[in-house]
């Protein structure tokens, strides 16, 4: 019974929106930037409700076939109550944009509607068939996985952009800005290093119906390989940054990455077949833990 709820919890796309107000909270440690209540709550329903888009779609017309096979008890539950999803879908997104708009104005409320076109444009449409027909973006080799990285990075980065108090002068500012570069980059490869282990999960799928992925192309280990090589490299540029002062103050910076990299072995030593919620978990569990050490 429990285990079913956390099932639907993930295809809900619940643990991925977790997975995204973790990414904010961590890059904000990286920064030294605190993050409110209400930002939580935004980073939640954003990275909810566009990926419920992504798996339920606009109509039923563009259902992706490929979610079949590669999660076929996510795909009834979602095509069976698809209607009712869609509700959910758009009840999420219209809190995202009341949220951002309380919290930071028209900004927030357009990176909404900006996370829903990228969507639309990343696998709007289904897969086609045969292989050599596929052409989404989602259906690129590594420009997938570029793209999830460097949309959920810069969704980081424009909220504490948002939320950080006006500096006083010209330097201020440019420091503010190597230190949000710098923790976007550490971020960034740490989610990139997810994106291609949950391609794991789709493996066969990502193989008929023409989605480049590593996985796919070059085989499990290979995949596992590249997650913990980028995430080994978050963990240099942490260690890199600290030493010359880019981030500023004392922390757990260096720790936090570690444990992604610790993580990430076991889970390959494991042999898990299906590691996406575990990865969406992981980083919001990770989120919590360093927010209260810090207190």
């Amino acid at each position: 019974m429990i285990y079913e709820l956390l099932s639907a919890a993930g295809a809900m796309a619940v643990w991925v929106g977790l997975y995204i107000a973790g990414a904010v909270v961590l890059m904000g440690d990286l920064v030294s930037q605190s993050i409110p209540m209400r930002a939580l709550v935004f980073s939640f329903g954003t990275g909810m409700g566009v990926y419920l888009l992504d798996r339920v779609k606009l109509t039923d017309a563009m259902a992706d076939p490929s979610d079949a096979l590669a999660h076929p008890k996510r795909h009834r539950l979602i095509t069976r109550n698809a209607r009712w999803v869609r509700v959910l879908m758009a009840l999420v997104l219209v809190l995202a944009v009341m949220t951002g708009w309380s919290l930071g104005g028209w900004v927030l409320g357009a990176l909404v509607c900006l996370a829903i076109l990228g969507v639309l444009i990343y696998g709007g449409m289904p897969a086609r068939k045969p292989p050599e027909h596929a052409w989404r973006i989602k259906d690129l080799f590594l420009l997938k996985n570029f793209a999830v990285a460097g949309s959920i990075t810069l969704f980081c980065g424009v909220v504490l952009v948002v939320l950080r108090q006006p500096e006083p002068d010209a330097g201020a500012i440019f420091a503010a800005f190597l230190r949000l570069g710098s923790g976007g980059l550490v971020i960034g490869l740490i989610v990139l290093g997810d994106a291609i282990l949950c391609d794991i999960d789709d493996v066969r799928a990502d193989a008929k119906f023409g989605t480049r992925t590593i996985p796919a192309c070059f085989g499990l280990r290979a995949g596992w390989l590249s997650a913990l090589v980028l995430q080994l490299l978050a963990v240099m540029c942490v260690f890199v940054f600290q030493r010359v002062d880019y981030f500023g103050g004392q922390g757990l910076r260096i720790w936090w990455p570690t444990l992604v990299v610790v993580s990430t072995g076991l889970l390959w030593v494991m042999k898990l077949k299906r590691v996406r919620n575990i990865v969406d978990v992981r980083l919001a569990l990770i989120a919590v833990l360093i927010t209260l050490m810090s207190r």
